[in-house]
């Protein structure tokens, strides 16, 4: 206590003065940064800067007392071991928003010991925090969690980037193809999805004291990681404990196609535009592909059918029912489906977005710059 009263004293005794000119506030500040780095700074000088650039889950108010800051709210179990935090809806100064994810990276990055943060011990209270610290155990199994994540959390939230959340194989929008399939279950609400998932995992003999322990492989990518804690945190949840395994990108990809994972993230991209270069994936036939290697006779015999019919709506039809088959039996998970993100000058003449995302060079040119 006296250290911290002591350090209080500081604080006030320091306090620079402010001065006004027209719309600019100018704050005399005591000394020189030696970092901005939120996890590595030590001295009141730096605080005042990067307190002014970064917020977290609470701040404080205009007298010094705690208040909301990231979070709006929050609550403690009776026992005090548990403190949940709801976030409050805001940006980044980019524009993308701030996810529950954002803090799981910030504590895990300022307790693990490559970081070196000065002030990691204060938050040794955390479940695993000095055997992060220390080295004895990965970031990953520091006590802080993200709140369960849906696929529009993911899409909305987690990556933000217009990706769209995916409940079947082909994407909407395919050419000559109805409405995607999707579950029964897509459109409840997901307190309501949770609790059924719960009553299945007890049923199959797991629980929060003896979770489904799983790995879950994913490539070297920030989109990744970040969809991977999300989907972490959310099957913690329903009683599964999922491992992260992240790798290159080819040596992940080769891992799946041999089929050396538990669960893993992929990424499929369209090279025509039709409903078959996605229904492809899950034939018995498509060999390395198949990734889970699925095989269901039925969908073979509507997926054979389909590549003999001329007819493009009984085609489509056909595919159909068996997109439905395959997400009926849940023979992947589907997440979002991707967009396409391009900067393109005015200059530049010819170009179309398009469903492949492609603009060969032969049809673009350049208009004349103008003065």
């Amino acid at each position: 206590m006296a250290r911290y009263a002591i350090t209080l004293a500081l604080s006030f005794m320091l306090a620079p003065l402010a001065a006004a000119a027209g719309d600019i506030l100018r704050i005399a500040n005591p000394g020189h940064p030696a970092s901005l780095d939120p996890h590595r700074i030590t001295g009141v000088w730096e605080n005042r800067i990067v307190g002014d650039m970064l917020m977290g889950l609470t701040t404080e108010g205009p007298g010094g007392e705690v208040t909301g800051g990231a979070a709006e709210s929050w609550d403690v179990s009776a026992d005090g071991l548990r403190y949940e935090f709801r976030l409050r809806k805001h940006l980044w100064s980019d524009g993308t928003p701030v996810t529950a994810e954002d803090f799981v990276y910030s504590f895990r990055r300022m307790m693990s010991g490559e970081t070196t943060s000065p002030y990691a011990q204060f938050f040794w209270v955390i479940e695993n925090g000095q055997s992060v610290t220390s080295g004895d155990a990965p970031p990953e199994a520091l006590g802080v969690e993200a709140l369960a994540a849906d696929r529009r959390i993911i899409t909305g939230r987690v990556l933000g980037s217009g990706e769209r959340p995916a409940w079947g194989l082909v994407p909407p929008g395919t050419a000559d193809y109805p409405a995607p399939a999707h579950p029964e279950w897509h459109d409840q609400e997901m307190d309501e999805r949770r609790e059924r998932a719960q009553g299945l995992m007890r049923e199959a003999g797991f629980g929060p004291r003896a979770p489904l322990r799983v790995h879950l492989r994913y490539p070297l990518s920030e989109n990744e990681r970040r969809v991977a804690i999300a989907l972490q945190s959310m099957w913690r949840g329903i009683f599964i404990a999922a491992e992260l395994d992240r790798a290159e990108t080819a040596i992940h990809y080769s891992a799946l196609q041999q089929g050396d994972f538990d669960l893993g993230l992929a990424s499929w991209l369209a090279v025509y535009d039709d409903a078959q270069t996605f229904t492809l994936l899950l034939q018995t036939e498509s060999g390395p592909n198949n990734l889970g290697n699925y095989s269901h006779p039925e969908y073979d015999r509507l997926a054979d059918a389909a590549s003999r019919e001329a007819d493009s709506a009984a085609r489509a039809r056909l595919l159909s029912e068996a997109e439905t088959l395959a997400m009926r039996e849940q023979a992947l998970i589907p997440l979002y489906h991707h967009s396409a993100r391009n900067l393109v000058s005015p200059r530049v003449i010819g170009w179309q977005d398009n469903m492949l995302d492609v603009n060969r060079s032969r049809y673009l040119g350049l208009a004349e710059a103008q003065d």
